[in-house]
C-alpha cells in the first residue's frame, strides 16, 4: 500500500503535472494505470490539468476510463498575461548549464 507522504504518491504527481501545465501555459493530460500488477497497485486518477494547473477532469481511481474534457484554448494565451514566466526566457543559454 502506498503512503501520501511517499516520494511517488499521488498527490505529489498530481501537483508535478499541475505545476508542469501552469509553467509552460499548456493543458497536460496526466494518465495512470488502475488496478494491481504484481506488487504495484496503481492509483488510476487520471486527470486533465488547464494552463492555470486547475485540475478539470478527473477518471476513476479503480475502473478503466476514457477521459474527456471541453478545453477552451484561450485559456493558453489569457494564463501567460501577467505571469511572465516564458516571457524572458532565453533559450540559447540553456546548453551551457550543467548539473
Amino acid at each position: 500500500e502506498m503512503k501520501k507522504n511517499e516520494p511517488w504518491s499521488l498527490k505529489r504527481w498530481e501537483n508535478a503535472m499541475c505545476a508542469h501545465a501552469s509553467m509552460n501555459g499548456v493543458f497536460v493530460a496526466a494518465a495512470n494505470r488502475v488496478g494491481k500488477e504484481e506488487d504495484i497497485n496503481f492509483w488510476g486518477s487520471s486527470f486533465i490539468a488547464d494552463p492555470f494547473g486547475e485540475v478539470i477532469a478527473r477518471a476513476s481511481e479503480s475502473e478503466d476510463t476514457a477521459l474527456v474534457a471541453e478545453i477552451d484554448l484561450k485559456k493558453v494565451y489569457t494564463s501567460q498575461e501577467g505571469w511572465g514566466f516564458l516571457k524572458n526566457r532565453q533559450p540559447k543559454f540553456y546548453g551551457q548549464i550543467n548539473l
